[in-house]
């Protein structure tokens, strides 16, 4: 009895069995699993095309194509104002800017200074899960411009 309050239900052995062994050429589900794929495949890449183009035109943000990736790190460029603000807030200055982004658009970041940037360099991890990039990349965008507003470079 004790085993089967450790063990996944039966539904979830078959998934991850799914997941980790997928039909073969030539067996009867791999043309579907094939073409099912594919399309997952397309749409992600072309989600993270779309994404990383639309950040790249905004000024003082950069971000490096990586198509297959699940989460973009965009690199932006933050003021002495916007990095005065932060440190008297108590915060990291990516962390400031992740803490206003969630505020202004409920769009939840990581920032970058949780995985170790080069001293000045400030990012934030963005996935590239969510559909409707047009709608979730215009909130960063409009949020990045604003922003800048706000902080503008001197």
């Amino acid at each position: 009895m004790v085993s089967v309050g450790l063990c996944p239900a039966l539904q979830g052995q078959i998934g991850v069995d799914c997941m980790v062994r997928p039909p073969k050429e030539g067996e009867e589900s791999y043309a579907l699993w094939k073409k099912e794929t594919d399309a997952i495949h397309k749409a992600l890449a072309q989600r993270i095309a779309q994404m990383v183009a639309a950040l790249n035109a905004v000024e003082g943000v950069s971000c490096v194509d990586s198509p297959g990736a699940l989460y973009l790190y965009p690199k932006i460029q933050l003021s002495d104002k916007a990095i005065k603000a932060a440190k008297t807030a108590g915060k990291e200055p990516d962390a400031f800017y992740a803490l206003a982004l969630l505020d202004a658009t409920g769009i939840c970041v990581v920032p970058g200074s949780g995985f170790g940037q080069k001293e000045g360099e400030y990012h934030y991890r963005l996935t590239c899960l969510c559909p409707g990039v047009e709608e979730y990349v215009g909130k960063l965008v409009k949020f990045h411009e604003d922003f800048t507003k706000k902080y503008p470079h001197a």
